[in-house]
């Protein structure tokens, strides 16, 4: 069953290609963003560690690859120098980014949502890999059932403040 998320991140949530200029998300071929479905096992197996609960879950969840959300440029300082200020593309606090996982069968959605919130509470998903950076709340959860229940689609995420129009997949930069 496919369940879609929206993530509203806590933390920056930061790129990890470097560049002369800035470090960028990843992105596929066709310029979306995407979270290897390799970083979600990572940390889905932290949070069920955290939490002692749901670690044969971790086999049974099935990531899509392309992240939905709109990406801003967030500057942060390294060392003890005032000049030492990296810039990463990335999900700002107060993001909202929308994820798509497949749950094999025996996989309960209230269980998977535990564990979402888990890594989102304990361990932070984001590509540069930074103790202090990708923590999250889950927004919501939706399955098929639910979205035919409200009348449609799952709402694209948006990371404007002031509740803006929906972004896609393979925005750019602000």
């Amino acid at each position: 069953m496919e369940v879609v998320a929206t993530l509203r991140f806590s933390t920056p949530c930061l790129g990890n290609i470097r560049q002369s200029d800035y470090d960028k998300m990843q992105r596929d071929p066709d310029g979306n963003i995407i979270f290897l479905p390799s970083w979600w096992k990572a940390a889905f197996i932290q949070a069920s560690t955290a939490i002692n609960q749901h670690r044969k879950m971790v086999d049974k969840i099935l990531p899509a690859l392309v992240v939905e959300g709109a990406l801003t440029k967030i500057k942060r300082r390294y060392g003890s120098r005032a000049h030492e200020v990296h810039e990463h593309e990335g999900f700002d606090e107060t993001s909202l980014v929308v994820v798509r996982f497949a749950l094999s069968p025996g996989v309960a959605v209230e269980q998977f949502r535990e564990l979402l919130q888990a890594v989102g509470s304990y361990v932070g998903f984001s590509p540069y890999r930074q103790t202090d950076c990708g923590f999250f709340t889950v927004v919501s959860l939706e399955t098929p059932l639910s979205r035919r229940a409200k009348g449609g689609s799952s709402a694209r995420a948006s990371s404007d403040k002031k509740g803006g129009k929906p972004a896609s997949g393979n925005s750019t930069a602000r």
